[in-house]
């Protein structure tokens, strides 16, 4: 079998995946989006698609408070007895929580506090009980990982937490997993942080608390010494067995956009590598360890057809359903049909730290092409590559006293860069056409091309911001008068991505 890595592109950080009845699941982290935490499923661990989000309600999770580089951080989903559970950590709280569902594909409980420190929770049923794992420092601040026994149904804690692991030695050790394989309790961790550095390292035991033996041949899994590849960044992995008996490393990374150039514009993707277990019970994986971009395992033989980047059109029923919002997005600015969005815009700009007017979903890959056309009837309307308050390029149709313009925002480390041309009308063409090391961002009227701008991806890179989600592409209204309550209209919106 031959696939290529990433097979989930984009900013889908910190995946967790379990398997159910015939298919696997994945979560990731999601920050500040609102809803929270995507539902991923797939027949294949190649092919995913997403199916929902755990957190849909304001009484779940209350974003308002949430900065761009906090929020919902690294869950891990589980299958026991019938039930899907999803742990997380919610890090503006300090706090980690579940919910649970009987159907991946519908609504999710209300959140039950785990009251252990740390970040980055995992849990295995075993034998009747419910291990809870998360990463945490010791007395002196020195960071480990800590486990507890609770009691799934209220959280509470009934056995520790107990420091059972500070890793092999690098730093930052976190995103732990325990699993009972065969004789062994395993449990894997990522270590050296989750930029050039990071690596995934194991331990084994024959007690769950331990103690625990580490791998003779840690890291089992990086890029760190990579230099000149484009895949980078690999960790914060789960161990997984297929349906066929087949074992496998699914874990995120990231792409830098050249040779030498350290910067990464579409967040932390999807990546699988296959694993291989030897006779005394120790695994590695496949090709020492190091990720590499086209996999070719000769031991199956099953050909799957791999999918790419995700296209979106307006034309599709349910087109909407995989993009979000930021924080506490107020619903009544919002109307969404097929083949229509209006959007209704306040005071909040896309510079502001609030829930501005804006939705959008994930950068998918490095060539895109991302075009609407627009009716303004109040403010200000456009579309965005966004990465936080700081760092965006926006193209829009502005209705001013004069008459209508197009506008176009260059904002890297919150300083501010417009360009304005007039416009002959209400209605406009809005295009971002992004590349690898830039961005193309162009307003046309009747097909003549009235503004166009470029500027460089690196700006707009997880190096520059500090931020891990990746490029959103985005729609979005600003209207600074709040007495004009008209909604702009987006049509004929479609992202298309050069395969």
């Amino acid at each position: 079998m031959r696939y290529t890595n990433p097979t989930v592109k984009g900013g889908y950080s910190d995946p967790s995946i379990c398997k159910a009845d015939g298919r696997y699941y994945m979560v990731c982290s999601t920050e500040n989006v609102f809803p929270g935490i995507r539902v991923m499923e797939s027949e294949d661990l190649i092919n995913w698609e997403q199916i929902g989000w755990c957190i849909t309600r304001r009484s779940q999770i209350d974003f308002a408070e949430m900065a761009s580089d906090d929020g919902l951080f690294a869950p891990t989903i589980r299958f026991h007895e019938g039930r899907f559970y999803v742990v997380c950590t919610d890090n503006t709280k300090n706090r980690n929580f579940y919910v649970y569902t009987d159907d991946p594909h519908g609504e999710w409980s209300e959140p039950i506090d785990l009251h252990q420190s740390g970040i980055d929770p995992s849990l295995l049923f075993e034998d009747g009980t419910c291990y809870f794992t998360s990463n945490g420092r010791d007395e002196y601040n020195v960071p480990c990982i800590q486990q507890s026994e609770i009691r799934i149904e209220t959280g509470e804690i009934i056995n520790g937490p107990h420091i059972i692991w500070y890793g092999s030695g690098g730093r930052l050790v976190e995103g732990p997993h325990l699993y009972k394989i065969g004789a062994y309790y395993y449990l894997i961790a990522a270590e050296g942080g989750t930029e050039y550095g990071h690596m995934e390292t194991y331990a084994r035991s024959r007690s769950p608390f331990g103690p625990f033996d580490n791998y003779a041949h840690n890291p089992v899994l990086t890029n760190r010494d990579q230099g000149d590849d484009e895949i980078q960044g690999t960790g914060h992995a789960e161990l997984i067995e297929d349906y066929d008996g087949n074992w496998w490393m699914y874990f995120h990374g990231f792409r830098q956009l050249k040779k030498w150039r350290q910067y990464h514009t579409l967040g932390r993707e999807g990546f699988l590598m296959p694993v291989v277990w030897d006779d005394t019970g120790w695994f590695h994986v496949m090709n020492q360890g190091v990720t590499t971009a086209e996999v070719d395992v000769p031991w199956i033989g099953k050909q799957i057809v791999q999918r790419g980047a995700v296209d979106v059109s307006m034309k599709e029923e349910g087109w909407h359903g995989r993009w979000g919002y930021l924080r506490n997005a107020q619903a009544d600015n919002y109307r969404i049909s097929t083949n229509l969005l209006e959007l209704r815009g306040t005071d909040v700009t896309l510079n502001d730290e609030g829930s501005p007017t804006l939705t959008f979903t994930l950068q998918e890959d490095f060539e895109a092409v991302f075009e609407t056309q627009v009716e303004v009837l109040e403010g200000e309307a456009g579309i965005t590559a966004y990465t936080d308050e700081r760092q965006h390029y926006d193209i829009a149709l502005v209705k001013t006293e004069e008459g209508y313009a197009f506008v176009c925002h260059l904002t890297v480390g919150g300083v501010h860069q417009d360009f304005r041309m007039p416009a002959l009308s209400a209605e406009g063409t809005l295009r971002i056409i992004a590349h690898r090391h830039f961005y193309e961002l162009e307003a046309l009227c009747n097909g003549e091309t009235i503004l166009h701008r470029e500027a460089e991806s690196r700006f707009l890179a997880a190096e520059v911001a500090g931020y891990f989600n990746g490029v959103m592409l985005g729609v979005y209204c600003v209207e600074e008068d709040p007495s004009n309550r008209a909604f702009n209209r987006f049509t004929k919106l479609t992202i298309t991505y050069d395969r």
